[in-house]
């Protein structure tokens, strides 16, 4: 899996930065799921989850400066949204380090962030 991370590229702001951040999701997501559909889904969980555990908050942080520069508030909804994923990240990660297969679960998790949670991204930055 890739360990690009879009805020490591300073010349990343506003919209780009969010694209960045929804083609390493959409990366690790389609990994994912090709490496579970293939079988070989331990390691590839346990990789997505360590990666998404480093990214989240940062990634959080980063979209607080990208709304900014658009000239976009971030609502309480928006930060309680991440805070959920991070906490079900950190449930996944837990129940996978005691040997409970969670990775179809994991990848549910991400294509319906990426649907809900990056599509009504798409839908404010759009409207603004």
């Amino acid at each position: 899996m890739s360990a690009f991370l879009p805020w490591h590229s300073p010349a990343l702001h506003g919209l780009e930065l969010l694209a960045a951040q929804e083609d390493w999701l959409i990366h690790l997501t389609d990994t994912l799921g090709n490496c579970l559909h293939h079988g070989i889904g331990c390691d590839a969980v346990r990789e997505c989850l360590e990666q998404l555990m480093q990214g989240l908050e940062r990634c959080l942080e980063e979209e607080e400066h990208a709304f900014a520069e658009m000239g976009l508030q971030m609502d309480a909804l928006h930060r309680i949204a991440h805070s959920q994923l991070h906490l079900a990240i950190e449930t996944m990660t837990e129940r996978h380090a005691r040997g409970e297969q969670v990775g179809e679960h994991l990848l549910q998790q991400l294509q319906d962030w990426l649907l809900e949670h990056c599509g009504q991204l798409h839908t404010e930055s759009l409207h603004h």
